[in-house]
């Protein structure tokens, strides 16, 4: 698994030979946080090696840190695809300390590759989405959004034939869309998540999301892979919240010129700002992918994904493969096609933000412009960005399952309570949005070719 560096400053609890839960032998300390620890572990009665995962020992009287580090493994176990890594085991520590036990992967995160490589050719990008979207979909229709997809939660590791294998890691912060119970681990208008791939929905209130704002972390996530660039990027959190909540991404083919028109298309499909114009749900984006996709096992996989979230008769009026296709083995070899050099961090979206997002300015004659909204916003963020750094509190939500430590963030302040006020107003006119089932009205083209009668899993309605 990946190894992320670890603080001097905050040592892990466990040291290389300690013995946990009486039957994991630490090997390796992959990763340390303030939240919890990863270790590389050997289960000494079976001789497999394993990665375990715990909360530090302060963390455990924290019931909403337990209740999210269950919610992770219990989420994780429900879904059966080789697409999410597996978790075998919990359990409490002679510590106090909930623990759980993962399988062992080698390998590296989209983000660590993308850091190394820039960008990936267009073919191994939409590879790498494609099974990611294997993970999403089978995490939908058994009614959890993810909430947190991001490259460094897609890790790539390699099956036995040599072929990429990806792994969607960290549902820390999913929501069950269908929880009857009555804890509520996401406060009314807590913002949980990795600011630059949230949605703008999601800034606005984490409890509120429906499957559709993964289905935009995932066209972020795309759009970066392929251009070496965020979509949305900026030098202070809120310079971030109003390109989401505001601009349009830069043009794909600014920064790829090969990329496929098409392609771009479809990653804007999933960016729309507004609910209803964006892609319904998962099977949608897989479908738009297909065209895309050079080998065989890709095809299938989209296959599958449109048959979980809509049925067998659904997928039965994909497009036949193309010949010749080729195999997952072969696709490594053009991982390191059209690599760039790491990407610059980009400073424009501030002077670009005034400009609006075409559609906003369309929302209401009562309502201040998307251009006024964001430059009194910047304004404002211009006066406070000096307290930013006080403003600006980071949770973590748990070790990462290979090393780190996502972050869950929860954003309080001047500046940013200003730029969310200004993605309120903007997104004012989309309260009446009827959800996903209206947004389907638009199919693509492959779903409307889908007889009257074909059964599918209707998505959970939003709350």
């Amino acid at each position: 698994m990946a190894q992320d560096p670890i603080d001097e400053n905050d040592k892990p609890p466990v040291n290389e030979g300690d013995i946990l839960a009486g039957k994991y032998k630490v090997e390796k300390v992959l990763g340390a946080g303030a939240m919890g620890v990863v270790v590389a572990a050997l289960h000494i009665h079976l001789d497999e090696r394993v990665a375990l995962k715990f909360l530090r020992p302060e963390m455990a009287e924290n019931k909403e840190v337990v209740a999210r580090f269950l919610r992770e493994a219990q989420s994780a176990v429900r879904i059966k695809g080789e697409h999410v890594a597996r978790v075998s085991d919990v359990g409490t520590l002679e510590s106090g300390a909930p623990y759980m036990v993962m399988e062992h992967l080698v390998g590296q995160d989209l983000g660590v590759m993308l850091e190394k490589e820039g960008r990936l050719s267009v073919d191994v990008a939409v590879d790498f989405m494609i099974q990611a979207c294997e993970a999403v979909a089978e995490a939908h229709a058994l009614g959890i959004v993810h909430r947190d997809l991001k490259p460094a939660n897609m890790f790539v590791t390699t099956r036995g034939d040599g072929s990429p294998l990806v792994k969607v890691l960290d549902f820390g912060i999913a929501k069950l869309l269908n929880d009857t119970s009555k804890a509520q681990l996401t406060a009314m208008g807590a913002v949980m998540g990795s600011p630059m791939y949230m949605s703008p929905e999601q800034l606005m209130n984490s409890k509120a999301v429906d499957q559709r704002s993964d289905i935009w972390q995932l066209g972020a996530i795309l759009y970066e892979a392929v251009s070496g660039k965020p979509a949305f990027d900026g030098n202070t959190m809120s310079e971030i919240m109003i390109a989401i909540g505001v601009n349009p991404p830069p043009k794909l083919l600014e920064a790829r010129p090969d990329a496929p028109p098409e392609l771009e298309a479809l990653i804007l499909k999933c960016l729309e700002k507004e609910l209803p114009k964006r892609l319904p749900d998962v099977a949608a984006f897989a479908e738009g992918l297909l065209p895309f996709a050079t080998t065989r096992r890709a095809h299938v996989s989209v296959e599958h994904i449109v048959t979980v979230m809509r049925g067998a008769s659904a997928a039965a009026n994909l497009p036949a493969m193309r010949a010749p296709m080729r195999s997952g083995a072969s696709l490594l070899e053009s991982a390191s096609e059209g690599r760039i050099a790491a990407r610059e961090p980009s400073n424009a979206y501030a002077e670009t933000a005034v400009a609006g997002a075409p559609g906003l300015a369309a929302a209401s004659a009562s309502m201040p412009t998307a251009a006024a909204l964001s430059a009194s916003a910047i304004q404002a963020n211009a006066q406070s960005t000096a307290h930013d750094k006080a403003a600006e509190t980071v949770l973590t939500s748990g070790a990462h399952a290979s090393g780190g430590v996502p972050k869950g963030v929860l954003i309080a302040g001047s500046a940013t309570l200003v730029s969310i006020a200004m993605v309120a107003a903007a997104f004012a006119f989309r309260a009446s949005d009827p959800g996903p089932a209206a947004a389907a009205q638009a199919p693509s083209a492959h779903a409307a070719a889908a007889d009257a009668g074909a059964p599918r899993v209707a998505p959970p309605a939003p709350k």
